[in-house]
């Protein structure tokens, strides 16, 4: 089992978590049980139970909401920087996806498109 300390993700050098710490199912839970929530996210949604406690012991998943940056820094352009210490006694392997949205309007009558952000 491979685990990481001193986790931390920075979006153009600013810590999107507090603190660096060890990440654990408990702080996965906390960022991502309610992030595919319904009603507002106030009811579980998609990320409630699809990985147990079994499940991230064997093989742990991080998860980190990096939209908590200012909305006038979410138009620029910056560096995604993920620090953190193996602290397994194994090499491990990590594959890291990085996610993005932008929005747009398509008037499908003239085809002009128009950026929402």
């Amino acid at each position: 089992m491979g685990y990481i300390n001193n986790f931390n993700v920075l979006v153009g050098g600013s810590n999107v978590l507090h603190q660096d710490s060890r990440y654990t199912y408990q702080q996965f839970n906390y960022e991502f049980f309610h992030e595919f929530g319904i009603n507002g996210n106030q009811s579980s949604g998609l990320g409630s139970s699809l990985i147990d406690f079994k499940g991230w012991l064997k093989k742990p998943y991080y998860y980190v909401n990096c939209s908590r940056v200012p909305l006038e820094q979410q138009n620029a352009y910056r560096s995604l920087q993920i620090k953190g210490t193996n602290s397994s006694s194994l090499a491990v392997d990590y594959a890291f996806f990085a996610i993005y949205s932008k929005s747009f309007s398509l008037d499908v009558i003239s085809g002009n498109i128009t950026k929402t952000d």
